[in-house]
C-alpha cells in the first residue's frame, strides 16, 4: 500500500434500492476496488414497517446484496462499523444518497466524530418536499463534502447554504454517468423501416415528468406514428384514461417497469427519445438514450443545459409543442446517411462525456480528500 494512502472504508446509505440504471448502483458492487479500501454492502433505510435483514435487488446487470434497516437499526449499524477498527489508519466514510437520511447522519456524527460524511444531491433542491429540504439542510451542515450530481444543481441550493459550503470548500460536483460497457452490447443501427417514426419515453408517471404534455406533444406531432413508454407511477390510471379519451390507444404502448435490456434494445432501434420533465437531476435515461443513438428531444430546464452543451443539441420550451414537432420533422427530412451520422456522433459524445469510469474515479478521489483533510 502506498505510504500516503489509507485503507478507506465506505458505506453508501440511501432511501431505497431498486432495479434502476442509476449510476450510484455501480458503487454498490462489493468487489470494486477503493484504491485501496473496500465498500461495505449498501444500507437501504426502510421507513415502513418491515424486518431488518439482507435483501437482493437487480441493479444494472447483476444481483446486488444490500442491508435493509429501519432508521434506529441503521444508526446502530453505522456506529458499529465506525467503531470496528476505526483508527487513523482505517477511516470510515458514510456516503448519503437521499435527503431523509441526513437525519440519520446527524445522529451518527453526534456519537462518532471520527466518521467522515459525504452527501450527494441528486435532484433540484427547490422541488424537494419540506422534510426532504430539512434533511438536505442537515446533511449540508454535517457533511465533510457535499456533492451535486451535475454542476447546474449547485445553483438550486439556497444561497445561504451554498455560500457556506463554498466558503468551507465543501461543495463539489460529480456528474452522473452511464455504464458504457452495457450499452456497447447494443449496435448502432438505423431504425428499421417505420421504427424511425417511433418515440420512446423512459419516465416515472409522476407530476415531475410532465406526462400529459407528452401526450399533447405526441398528438400534435404528425410524423410520429407510435409512442412506447417505460415507467409506472401514481398517474398511470389518469394517463390511461387520457389516452383512451383522445383515441390514442392503438398508437401508445405503456410497458411499465421493464428490464434494462428491453429498454436499451428499444431505444437503440427507435427514432426519438422524449423527455418533457419540469425538473431533473442529471437524468441518466437522457444520457443512455443519447449513448444508444436515439435522437433526444427534451425540455429546456437548467439541469439539462450542461447535457445539451456536451451533446451539442437543442432543447425545447414547455410552453408550446410547435418547436418540438419541427425538430422531429427536420430530422426525418434528412437523408438516411445524415441521420445515421448524427446518431453516431451523439452516441460517441455521450459515451465520452459521461462514462462511468470518470464518476467512479471522482468519488474515489473525493473519499481520499475527505480523509486527508480530516487529519
Amino acid at each position: 500500500m502506498p505510504a500516503n494512502r489509507k485503507a478507506l472504508r465506505v458505506v453508501i446509505v440511501t432511501r431505497g434500492i431498486g432495479p434502476s440504471s442509476f449510476p450510484w448502483n455501480e458503487l454498490y458492487a462489493n468487489d470494486r476496488a477503493m484504491s485501496p479500501g473496500r465498500h461495505y454492502p449498501p444500507v437501504g433505510v426502510e421507513f415502513r414497517f418491515g424486518q431488518n435483514g439482507w435483501r437482493y435487488e437487480e441493479t444494472g446487470n447483476r444481483k446486488r446484496r444490500y442491508l435493509a434497516l429501519r432508521p434506529c437499526a441503521a444508526i446502530f449499524y453505522l456506529l458499529r462499523l465506525a467503531y470496528r477498527g476505526g483508527t487513523r489508519r482505517r477511516p470510515f466514510v458514510v456516503h448519503m444518497h437521499a435527503p431523509v437520511v441526513g437525519f440519520l447522519g446527524f445522529w451518527v456524527r453526534l456519537f462518532s466524530w471520527s466518521v467522515r460524511i459525504v452527501t450527494t444531491q441528486h435532484n433540484d433542491w427547490r422541488y424537494f418536499r419540506t422534510h426532504q429540504k430539512l434533511g438536505l439542510a442537515v446533511a449540508a451542515l454535517i457533511s465533510d463534502k457535499y456533492t451535486t450530481c451535475g454542476d447546474s444543481l449547485r445553483a438550486t441550493i439556497p444561497e445561504r447554504i451554498r455560500s457556506r459550503l463554498d466558503r468551507k470548500h465543501k461543495l463539489v460536483s460529480i456528474p452522473n454517468a452511464i455504464n458504457t460497457s452495457f450499452i456497447a452490447e447494443y449496435p448502432e443501427r438505423q431504425p428499421d423501416g417505420d421504427r424511425s417514426k417511433i418515440a420512446v419515453v423512459v419516465a416515472r408517471m409522476a407530476p415531475q415528468k410532465n406526462c400529459f404534455f407528452i401526450l399533447d406533444l405526441f398528438r400534435a406531432c404528425a410524423p410520429l406514428e407510435r409512442l412506447i413508454w417505460f415507467g409506472d407511477g401514481d398517474q398511470r390510471h389518469a394517463i390511461e384514461s387520457a389516452i383512451e379519451r383522445q383515441g390514442l390507444r392503438s398508437q401508445i404502448e405503456l410497458r411499465g417497469n421493464r428490464p434494462r435490456e428491453e429498454v436499451y434494445s428499444t431505444l437503440s432501434s427507435s427514432g426519438f427519445y422524449i423527455n418533457a420533465s419540469h425538473w431533473e437531476g442529471l437524468c441518466v435515461a437522457d444520457l443512455e438514450a443519447a449513448a444508444l443513438g436515439c435522437w433526444p428531444i427534451m425540455s429546456d430546464i437548467i439541469q439539462r443545459r450542461e447535457v445539451a452543451k456536451s451533446l451539442n443539441i437543442g432543447l425545447y420550451p414547455l410552453t408550446e409543442t410547435t418547436s418540438w414537432c419541427s425538430e422531429v420533422s427536420r430530422f426525418l427530412d434528412l437523408s438516411i446517411d445524415d441521420q445515421m451520422r448524427l446518431r453516431r456522433e451523439i452516441a460517441a459524445r455521450a459515451r465520452e462525456a459521461f462514462g462511468l469510469d470518470k464518476m467512479l474515479a471522482g468519488y474515489s478521489k473525493l473519499y481520499n480528500e475527505v480523509v486527508a483533510e480530516s487529519e
